[in-house]
């Protein structure tokens, strides 16, 4: 599954998602493409601010398995761009195994 609409990659106060993502190239270890990127800059404070979007940030997700339902990645990590310098964010949540 080549996901393309909103993805949540962490919750709560410190939300981050990927959205309107357009896939460059798609294998068996990695994924690239294009993305809007959302973040909580927490500005002043996490429960206080609102997520602020990077439009066109790279997106790379890897730590691929295979599962029954088909390749799973368990690894993103977004390259964007904040204030004229380069950012990475990496999101590796824990997973457990699908069934």
């Amino acid at each position: 599954m080549r996901p393309t609409g909103l993805v949540v990659l962490s919750c709560a106060d410190a939300n981050s998602e990927i959205r309107a993502t357009h896939w460059t190239s798609w294998g068996r270890t990695s994924a690239v493409g294009k993305t809007d990127f959302g973040l909580n800059l927490c500005t002043p404070n996490c429960a206080a601010s609102t997520i602020t979007f990077f439009p066109n940030s790279l997106v790379r997700l890897t730590a691929a398995t295979r599962t029954k339902q088909g390749l799973r990645f368990s690894r993103a990590m977004i390259t964007y761009v904040l204030h004229g310098k380069r950012k990475t964010f990496t999101a590796y949540p824990p997973t457990t195994p699908m069934p």
